[in-house]
């Protein structure tokens, strides 16, 4: 096999190495994004913080304390009760420090 041949072997098995490394990689995120998909039903809670000033929160039914990135509006209500789908935003950590940071994908006020 001359200088040639073995540049284009190399390279070759160089892009189905790096081909192997994104489908896994892309297989294993698929799988721990589903697991951070989390079903709960709780109660919007304010909380008034001294040092600078209040937040919005979800006391969980399951005994956890969620830090939504965003709250809509029309569930900013203390006392409120709503059906949740957070994605559990694994390693962020909050200025407020309370709770599990998550973002709301969807919701349902329970009446």
């Amino acid at each position: 096999m001359g200088k040639k041949g073995k540049i284009l072997f190399l390279a070759t098995f160089l892009a189905m190495v790096a081909v192997m490394l994104i489908i896994i990689v892309g297989i294993t995120g698929t799988a721990s994004s589903l697991e951070k998909i989390k079903s709960i039903k709780g109660t919007i809670v304010y909380i008034n913080a001294e040092e600078c000033c209040g937040f919005w929160g979800i006391l969980g039914d399951d005994g956890k304390k969620y830090d939504p990135v965003y709250l809509p509006s029309e569930l900013r209500r203390p006392g409120l009760r709503v059906e949740f789908q957070l994605m559990i935003l694994e390693g962020h950590v909050g200025l407020r420090m309370w709770g599990t940071m998550a973002e709301i994908l969807d919701y349902k006020i329970i009446h």
